[in-house]
């Protein structure tokens, strides 16, 4: 199983411009969410999902608005203090 420390070092290979801000646990995925500076446009990704289990990634967009529901009800596992 994947660690939220493994997660972030995998989502960073992906998304290394921005720096990591909170770790969402998304059920079978942790979702790696990154600060863009601003309100990113729609489609414009703001979290990496890392399979618990194979560490393959997804991007997580809004919309559809089903991922805004994912994000707002998961778990929030790890955030930047």
């Amino acid at each position: 199983m994947v660690t939220i420390e493994q997660a972030i070092e995998v989502a960073k290979k992906v998304m290394n411009d921005y720096p990591v801000v909170e770790v969402l646990d998304v059920g079978e995925s942790y979702a790696v969410g990154y600060d863009l500076g601003e309100i990113p446009e729609p489609g414009v990704p703001a979290h990496i999902l890392v399979d618990k289990q194979t560490r393959e990634i997804e991007f997580l967009t809004v919309p559809p608005i089903e991922n805004l529901e994912l994000i707002d009800s998961a778990l929030v596992v790890w955030k930047v203090d």
